[in-house]
């Protein structure tokens, strides 16, 4: 434990630790670099948002942090340290079972899909207990069942109804909140939450926004929340990551990024989003098309989008540099350089 903290300067308050994190996948055009040498720290009891654009790479950054890459994909390289102890990459298969619910879980997105259609709620509880705990084979499925009844309650739902269901007999936000509590279910320390208002209305939207901030209040997990609507983050996060192609960009407390963003990627996404205060003539989409992903602009990745662009952006990296505050910023109007 000692060494990996000094080896990877974690820090005691840091509940996981990402280090040069890198994700490729194998397409018919080539290697597409979806994870780039990202390095990220998610505090200890944080609501971390991390958003973008689609297709910028937030949903392989989270299921990286868990080993879990599709069957083209693979981590080319980098760490993932969970509390200052536990290299996540390099567990044996079975204990990165346990891992993956005992410690950290993922609610994952499109709650339609995440839910097996031939099995009732009930046999989804118990698949994931006897699946992820420690060898407890012993615990009766009536102790199963009366946990699973106090988390539905926990997220609001009626756990006797809601036990006997298939995934087709219930509601989108029904599910979504399903889905959370089996998550749930071996109390783990830290959760994933990947897009999980994306597919819901409105007023469902803000229910299951109230839902997650009450469960960390009432537990104090470490959450990662992912989404491309920042008014989300707005109501839940501490901090925001902003990632632009693969790479983090900004990385600042919720307030900073929406009155003070350093970064001219997230200054211009703020400017492109409705508002009530704005004008409408002064909301403007993002300039110039979004680059190819296989073949990535040299340098920084904006630079053919961005209105500061200087000779040295297209041909070196800019790393995160602490601005002041823990604003972290890659860009090089703010100094450093990564080649």
């Amino acid at each position: 434990m000692k060494s990996l903290q000094v080896e990877y300067n974690i820090k005691p308050e840091v509940q996981v630790a990402v280090r040069g994190l890198t994700v490729e996948f194998r397409v018919s055009r080539g290697i597409l670099r979806a994870v780039d040498n990202v390095d990220l720290d998610i505090y200890r009891g944080e609501v971390l948002g991390l958003a973008g654009e689609s297709g910028c790479g937030k949903s392989v950054l989270a299921h990286a942090l868990l080993n879990l890459v599709d069957p083209n994909g693979y981590i080319k390289s980098g760490k993932v340290i969970f509390d200052g102890k536990i290299d996540v990459l390099s567990l044996p298969e079975d204990e990165l079972r346990r891992f993956r619910w005992e410690k950290a879980a993922i609610v994952f997105q499109g709650a339609q899909n995440a839910l097996n259609p031939v099995i009732r709620v009930s046999e989804h509880f118990f698949d994931t207990f006897f699946a992820h705990s420690k060898g407890d084979k012993k615990r009766s499925k009536s102790e199963i069942i009366s946990r699973a009844r106090k988390l539905l309650e926990q997220v609001r739902l009626d756990s006797d109804r809601v036990l006997r269901l298939f995934q087709h007999e219930m509601s989108g936000g029904m599910k979504q909140r399903t889905i959370t509590a089996l998550a749930l279910l071996l109390s783990p320390e830290f959760l994933i939450l990947d897009e999980p208002t994306s597919s819901l209305d409105v007023l469902t939207q803000k229910y299951i926004l109230k839902l997650l901030r009450d469960l960390h209040e009432q537990t104090g997990i470490t959450m990662l929340f992912i989404t491309h609507d920042l008014a989300c983050l707005a109501e839940i996060a501490d901090r925001i990551a902003m990632m632009y192609l693969a790479s983090i960009v900004e990385i600042a407390p919720v307030d900073e990024i929406f009155y003070n963003p350093r970064h001219p990627y997230t200054k211009i996404l703020l400017d492109s989003i409705p508002s009530r205060e704005k004008d409408i003539n002064e909301i403007k989409p993002l300039p110039g098309p979004i680059p190819d992903p296989i073949n990535p602009p040299p340098g920084c990745k904006f630079h053919p989008r961005c209105p500061h662009a200087m000779p040295i952006c297209k041909k070196v990296r800019p790393k995160l540099v602490d601005v002041g505050g823990g604003h972290l910023v890659a860009c090089h109007l703010y100094g450093g350089a990564k080649e």
